[in-house]
């Protein structure tokens, strides 16, 4: 971001101006930009290359927790609404994967054909797409976490995609090359070109709130699986979570649904009705390698 900006030439207004064209970029992102620069400024004035810290009166980011986070978490109807809404545009399979799966964003941009595995119905998750400090976006050959290093089974929708996204490679001559997700010339898509082009026209077509972020699907995912009565320790497996607090630190709003969702499924068992029966073996039935 700053690479091309002489040190000396670097100003508090240059700075300012520069991470205010960077919205787009989350706080966390934003503070580490910072810090790095801060770190830079100090030691370029103690080697005598500048006489004045530019950064000095500009304020970090707030480091946010996740319990902070806003989230805008589509219930059923909204979730339906929007996958009819994304119909026939250009990244739907994308949408649709990143709804389904509960998957990161940079973990799809980064996806591997190599790693849709057993006839299209896993997907290993083993590197993401995130930006470095200068705020470029690079592959990374590992996930966010250990945790994140998983295999995940894709449901029928999202398996749907992934065969769509295949014919699409193979119409748009895309098939020699390594990304599921990719442009003509084989290199990963930018995520804010993505967001401002396509998704937020699909929100907006989809009557949602301006708000909305394409993690939100990530959160949305989550939320419905609790709500079916999915329990907490296989959603954190499939999102790949470092511990079920965090899940549950995010989640924890739609834990009394689940919960009672949950409760309810036992009693149609001990009641005999067949339609919890096929519900319980359905969530027993999935599997996080």
């Amino acid at each position: 971001m700053f690479r091309k900006l002489p040190i000396q030439n670097l100003t508090e207004f240059a700075i300012i101006t520069k991470m205010d064209g960077k919205q787009d970029l989350s706080s966390s992102t934003r503070r580490k930009i910072l810090i790095t620069l801060r770190l830079v400024v100090k030691f370029a004035k103690r080697q005598g290359i500048i006489s004045k810290d530019p950064m000095e009166h500009i304020p970090l980011p707030r480091q946010v927790n996740v319990t902070d986070r806003d989230m805008h978490c589509m219930n059923n109807e909204q979730s339906r609404g929007f996958l009819t809404a994304i119909g026939g545009m250009r990244f739907q399979n994308l949408f649709t994967i990143l709804l389904s799966t509960g998957m990161r964003e940079g973990e799809l941009f980064a996806l591997s054909v190599r790693h849709i595995i057993d006839d299209y119905r896993f997907v290993q998750i083993r590197r993401t797409l995130s930006d470095d400090v200068n705020g470029c976006p690079q592959i990374r050959p590992q996930p966010k976490t250990s945790a994140s290093r998983r295999t995940i089974p894709l449901p029928e929708i999202a398996r749907a995609a992934v065969l769509s996204e295949m014919a699409l490679r193979m119409r748009e001559g895309r098939q020699g090359h390594d990304l599921l997700f990719s442009t003509a010339g084989g290199t990963h898509h930018r995520r804010q070109n993505v967001i401002r082009r396509h998704f937020r026209p699909a929100t907006k077509k989809a009557g949602l709130t301006d708000a909305m972020t394409i993690h939100d699907l990530r959160h949305t995912y989550a939320t419905l699986a609790l709500n079916a009565g999915i329990g907490v320790h296989l959603i954190s497996k499939m999102l790949g979570h470092a511990s079920v607090s965090i899940t549950i630190d995010l989640y924890g709003h739609a834990l009394p649904d689940a919960t009672a969702a949950a409760a309810g499924l036992v009693d149609d068992v001990l009641s005999g009705r067949e339609p919890a029966e096929t519900a319980l073996t359905a969530v027993s039935a999935v599997k996080v390698r």
